[in-house]
């Protein structure tokens, strides 16, 4: 604790300088902030290559809480003194910071593809007074958008920030860069729940060991099982992990970036993970959605997202474990009808490429 005191009070006064000596030459300054620990390396490579590409007379600094050095761009901040810091004039995020530095314009980065939920219907309403400190939401589609501001809508919110559609970095950054192997061989079935406590009740956490099971035991493939970021120390995945570890056809994937994970993997296992579309969307490969409970989605009144209703245009529906095998067969048979399906479900995106274009711009416009 004191150590991290030392270094954030160290942080502080070096940008504050630095800071200080960049707007006495008319610079812009931005301040992307990560603010969750175990998080912020799934993030930070395609925030890299993004404002990297920025003109020169934009100067990016990059924030964080981890308990390790992540590179000389990464200063160490916790969040409870961002409002220490001065002469900032855009501050950033992608995932919900509650305290800023002052007189900042303040942009949260969603970080997924599709409409799906962000948090459970009970932690819904606070989010939305959270985020309603921000001046700026940016979503990757139009679907996202338009599900982004019915939220902020449904709970009588006055203060609500833009929400603008500006593309998806991630995935522009992931197809610029791993196209080769992208077509490469596919030996792979990816298992990618969601996170296990954010919805229990959809969770297929209870249905993975019987599922990985089952794949090892009628199919020839390879089978990761990826944990969500939040869940890579839970001890019920790392029991999880010690049950199969002695199987050579068993991954457990820790990595923080999981391109090399999705690029050999031919088929997603998934419950609502928001991961499934961004895995279809740089394979042009299928995802099985395993649905615990198609009531109790009707009851959160999650049936209406997109999320839901374009599940067959990227993949399968199933609802117990005995329809695994028969499902892969029938997504094997028929991968190029998927490939188009999804193909034409991604064009629809209006800045697919050209994120980094659209971002550039709007930072201009505001300068």
């Amino acid at each position: 604790m004191i150590k991290s005191i030392f270094k954030t009070l160290f942080s502080l006064v070096y940008l504050n300088l630095i800071f200080f000596f960049i707007k006495n030459k008319n610079k812009q300054i931005i301040f992307f902030y990560h603010p969750k620990k175990n998080l912020t390396l799934t993030h930070t490579y395609y925030f890299e290559n993004l404002f990297q590409k920025f003109p020169n007379n934009f100067k990016i600094f990059f924030g964080h809480n981890c308990n390790k050095d992540i590179g000389k761009k990464y200063f160490f901040i916790k969040e409870g003194f961002l409002k220490y810091l001065f002469n900032i004039d855009y501050f950033s995020c992608n995932n919900i910071c509650d305290i800023f530095p002052p007189k900042t314009i303040k942009i949260y980065f969603h970080h997924n593809i599709y409409d799906d939920p962000w948090v459970s219907r009970e932690k819904e309403e606070k989010m939305c007074h959270r985020l309603s400190k921000y001046d700026y939401i940016f979503v990757a589609s139009l679907t996202s958008q338009k599900k982004v501001m019915e939220m902020f809508e449904k709970y009588k919110i006055s203060e609500v920030p833009k929400i603008i559609e500006v593309g998806y970095a991630k995935l522009d950054y992931i197809l610029e860069n791993y196209q080769k192997q992208i077509n490469g061989s596919k030996n792979s079935i990816l298992i990618a729940p969601t996170e296990a406590e954010g919805f229990p009740e959809l969770s297929i956490k209870n249905k993975l060991k019987k599922i990985i099971e089952i794949l090892i035991l009628n199919t020839d493939k390879n089978i990761i099982l990826r944990p969500h970021p939040r869940d890579k120390n839970n001890t019920f995945f790392k029991e999880l992990k010690e049950n199969f570890a002695k199987n050579e056809r068993f991954f457990y994937d820790e990595s923080e970036n999981y391109v090399n994970t999705y690029t050999k993997s031919e088929i997603m296992i998934t419950d609502m993970s928001g991961t499934a579309y961004t895995f279809a969307y740089i394979n042009l490969s299928p995802v099985i959605f395993f649905s615990v409970s198609e009531k109790q989605l009707q009851d959160s009144n999650y049936s209406n997202y997109k999320f839901y209703l374009d599940r067959e245009k990227i993949g399968k529906t199933i609802f117990n474990e005995n329809e695994l095998i028969k499902t892969i067969d029938d997504l094997n048979r028929n991968k190029e009808k998927y490939k188009n399906q999804i193909s034409t479900l991604r064009s629809e995106m209006k800045y697919l490429n050209e994120s980094t274009n659209k971002l550039i711009n709007f930072f201009k416009d505001l300068n």
